[in-house]
C-alpha cells in the first residue's frame, strides 16, 4: 500500500512540475499579443507557437483581448477627461445651433459616434416636455405629414422625426386593422 501511495505522490509531483508556470503562460499570452490583437489571432498563436491546447488558448486570447480592451478605453477616457473643457464648448455650440447634435458633434468636432449620441440623447430626454408640446401642436396641424412639422418648423433631427412620423403611420394601420 505505501508503494502505491509513494508512486502515485511521486506521478502528481512529475506531472505538476512538466506544467508551465503562471509566468511563462503570461509571457506566452504577452508575446502573442503583440502579435494580434484579437481573441481569435491569440489563441491561433498561442496554439501555433508554444503548442497549447485549443480550449486553453481560446480561454486565454479572450481574456487577453477582454483586458487589452479595458486598457485602451480607460486611455480613451483619461484623454477625454483631460479635455473636458474644450468638449463642453463643442457641445454647448451644437446644442444652441439646433438640428441634429449628434451629427454636428461627429461632423465638426470629430467626436466618436456612440459619444455624440450618448449626448444628444441626454439633451434630448432632457426637453422631453418641450418636445411631446411640439409634437401634439404638429398632430393638430392638417398641411404637411407630423414629421416633415417637426422638421421644418421645430428643428428636430430627420431620424427622431421620420421615426415619429412611422410609428404614428403604424399605429393608424393597427387601429384600423384590429376593428
Amino acid at each position: 500500500m505505501r508503494r502505491i501511495v509513494g508512486g502515485l505522490a511521486f506521478c502528481c509531483l512529475a506531472a505538476l512540475s512538466c506544467g508551465r508556470s503562471e509566468a511563462t503562460k503570461r509571457e506566452e499570452i504577452r508575446n502573442c499579443s503583440a502579435i494580434s490583437l484579437d481573441a481569435p489571432g491569440i489563441s491561433r498563436c498561442l496554439v501555433a507557437q508554444y503548442r497549447w491546447k485549443e480550449g486553453e488558448a481560446t480561454v486565454a486570447g479572450a481574456a487577453r483581448q477582454r483586458e487589452l480592451d479595458s486598457v485602451a478605453t480607460f486611455q480613451r477616457d483619461s484623454a477625454w477627461r483631460v479635455d473636458a473643457p474644450r468638449h463642453r464648448e463643442e457641445f454647448a455650440k451644437c446644442r444652441s445651433a439646433g438640428g441634429d447634435v449628434a451629427r454636428c458633434l461627429e461632423g465638426t468636432y470629430g467626436w466618436d459616434p456612440e459619444r455624440a449620441a450618448a449626448n444628444a440623447d441626454s439633451v434630448w430626454r432632457r426637453e422631453a416636455s418641450k418636445h411631446r408640446s411640439e409634437l401634439q401642436a404638429c398632430e393638430r396641424q392638417r398641411k404637411s405629414s407630423v414629421g416633415s412639422c417637426l422638421m421644418l418648423y421645430y428643428k428636430w433631427d430627420p431620424q427622431r422625426a421620420l421615426g415619429v412620423d412611422d410609428s404614428i403611420a403604424r399605429a393608424k394601420v393597427a387601429a384600423q386593422n384590429s376593428r
